[in-house]
């Protein structure tokens, strides 16, 4: 608004100056006198800088508002935390003399996010602003922001690779060499562990005449797309070759293991994966035709404590000898166990308000649902009516009148689990 302000005063002002130019030739042609000319030349000019400074004037004093788009700033992340949020910039709207408003750059305006003390968890927090002394803050589009704080660990993982596209025909992979042979990533806790596999993209139809090529990482077990862009990885693309031969006839067969024994008590068996799921295999047709699926020998589980993972090489005992296995050398095999659990719901469980005092907020509502999860022995070992943990909400950053909060969980006894919260949230009000 300002620079279209400026730029019509430049306008008119040369309109302006036009005319008094045709005026002053009109004079001095008519006169031929040069004192009067040199007086009409000082009034000219005595009216235009009189005009020009009403109009700076003018526009100096005239209040007025602008929008600024500023980015957010996070303060006080704990150290060894990340956080994610999908808000980045806040649009401020400022008012003030036009020329105070003018000078004013977003780089001159903060916005902030208080991350002070916070645990890990999900949030909806308020944003601060605050902008130069010489204009006024007027409104802000977002009075809080969601954040994501999660602690950030770092792991070393393999990769392994997954053919797109066709193969030409009659020929097979002999070998696949991967540079680097594994990587770093990091991010959220939960998202790191989270990754099962991580797989270099292998299109056929990029193979140059020596089987080279530029593969593109893809990570297996974050089925979100967004969890998938939150991780960060030491390289983005790996140098494959791979080597091809010929076959005789190819087919592709599930891989499948079998458990025995039982873990130990108290524990039951949760779900076994299998990476690759399935193997390619080459021989004689005959043979082929034969074999539905490859079985690797039987895992014993027997007094297992926790999850485990093996790699478990794919060559089975009972393999026809006219038949070969491509790809991987051994397949990673993932067993859970879980407990044997119960679970428990408890009714009108009292928030507590942490971080500010009670009688100057209204929360609503002041009660909760929590569902225990845990095992059976701890379960009966419970009171029937003791809540094995206490849940508050905190109010220690809360400015706004109005805002929503999330219940949080503390002294949650050994043994037992959250699973559910209804409601989630509660509203506060804020009474003073």
């Amino acid at each position: 608004m300002i620079n279209k302000l400026f730029r019509y005063i430049k306008i008119r002002i040369g309109i302006i100056h036009t005319f008094f130019s045709n005026i002053t030739k009109k004079a001095f042609t008519r006169a031929g006198r040069p004192f009067h000319t040199k007086i009409m030349l000082a009034a000219i000019s005595l009216f235009i800088s009189l005009l020009i400074w009403v109009f700076i004037a003018w526009n100096g004093n005239t209040e007025g508002t602008k929008s600024v788009t500023v980015r957010i700033q996070y303060d006080n992340l704990p150290t060894g935390h990340i956080i994610y949020t999908p808000t980045k910039t806040l649009d401020v709207k400022i008012s003030g003399r036009i020329s105070a408003l003018s000078r004013v750059e977003a780089s001159d305006i903060k916005v902030s996010v208080d991350l002070q003390g916070l645990p890990v968890g999900e949030y909806n927090l308020p944003t601060k602003v605050e902008v130069p002394a010489t204009v006024r803050l007027r409104s802000w589009n977002k009075t809080t922001v969601p954040v994501e704080l999660s602690r950030f660990i770092e792991r070393k993982i393999s990769i392994t690779w997954r053919l797109e596209g066709e193969l030409p025909k009659g020929k097979i992979i002999s070998s696949v060499d991967i540079s680097p042979e594994e990587i770093t990533v990091g991010g959220s806790e939960s998202d790191i562990l989270g990754i099962q596999a991580i797989n270099a993209i292998l299109p056929i139809s990029k193979l140059d005449e020596n089987g080279d090529l530029k593969a593109l990482l893809e990570i297996i077990g974050t089925e979100d797309k967004k969890n998938i862009e939150r991780i960060s990885s030491s390289v983005k693309f790996v140098k494959v070759k791979v080597k091809l031969e010929d076959e005789m006839q190819a087919d592709k067969i599930p891989v499948k293991v079998s458990v025995v024994g039982y873990p130990i008590e108290g524990l039951e068996l949760d779900s076994i994966k299998i990476t690759p799921e399935k193997v390619s295999i080459h021989g004689k047709s005959s043979a082929i035709n034969k074999m539905k699926e490859l079985i690797l020998p039987p895992i014993d589980i027997t007094g297992l404590e926790q999850n485990i993972q093996l790699m478990v090489p794919l060559r089975p005992t009972n393999l026809d000898p006219e038949i070969e296995i491509t790809g991987p050398e051994s397949a990673r095999v993932e067993i859970k166990v879980r407990n044997k659990t119960t679970t428990k719901t408890f009714t009108d469980v009292e928030i507590n308000l942490v971080g500010g005092n009670r009688n100057e907020f209204k929360i609503s509502p002041h009660v909760a649902t929590l569902t225990i999860e845990g095992s059976q022995t701890s379960m009966d070992a419970l009171h029937s009516s003791k809540v094995p943990c206490n849940i508050y909400i905190d109010v220690s950053n809360v400015v706004s009148k109005q805002l929503t909060l999330p219940i949080l969980v503390e002294n949650l006894k050994e043994g037992f689990s959250i699973k559910k919260i209804e409601p989630e949230t509660v509203v506060i009000k804020n009474l003073n």
